[in-house]
């Protein structure tokens, strides 16, 4: 699994919050659809970051964290301490302090936030939450219920087996050395 990228996912925060005012619970969503997007086209997600099944849906967990420190709900993210540099929140809206960095973006990074700010900017948060309330969001809810948690972690391989190319995503990420010939021991 990918490291998280703190400044990445502030950078990816900021830029949907420009791109389309949303409120915290619309970003969150809109981070799941960029981060299914990417992992689509391109084999991993945007600032490497883990999911977990809430009862509003799939939340991109240290992104959230992130967000509940810079609100003032968390007494520190080590992530990234200088955050509420960044932007600050009222409540669940944010207000930029600052644009964006751009330069923790790739192009395919923001052609899959643009994909998904373009569900919300179509359909505002109805649209983000129906789209992002997908089979593997409905298998971990589920469980979570059963538990009677809160919340539970969103296993990867049953988020990369909602998409069109699942089981090839799923092998592909299952191999540590993708494209790497294996290593065979020979006596020969």
């Amino acid at each position: 699994m990918p490291q998280f990228a703190a400044h990445k996912a502030a950078a990816a925060i900021g830029y949907l919050v420009q791109s389309t005012g949303a409120d915290l619970y619309s970003v969150m969503k809109m981070l799941y659809l960029a981060d299914k997007v990417h992992l689509e086209k391109y084999g991993r997600t945007i600032a490497g970051d883990v999911y977990v099944a809430m009862e509003k849906g799939p939340v991109p967990d240290r992104a959230y964290n992130l967000c509940k420190f810079v609100r003032g709900d968390r007494d520190h993210f080590d992530a990234l301490p200088e955050a509420r540099q960044l932007f600050q929140m009222r409540g669940h809206a944010f207000e930029l302090l600052v644009d964006p960095d751009l330069d923790e973006l790739s192009r395919s990074d923001l052609s899959a936030l643009d994909e998904a700010a373009e569900v919300f900017v179509k359909g505002g948060f109805n649209a983000v939450y129906s789209a992002s309330h997908d089979g593997a969001w409905q298998a971990s809810w589920e469980k979570a219920k059963a538990c009677g948690s809160r919340m539970t972690s969103m296993d990867f391989n049953a988020i990369a087996s909602t998409l069109p190319n699942g089981a090839a995503l799923i092998e592909f990420l299952a191999d540590p050395h993708p494209g790497e010939a294996p290593n065979i021991n020979s006596d020969c």
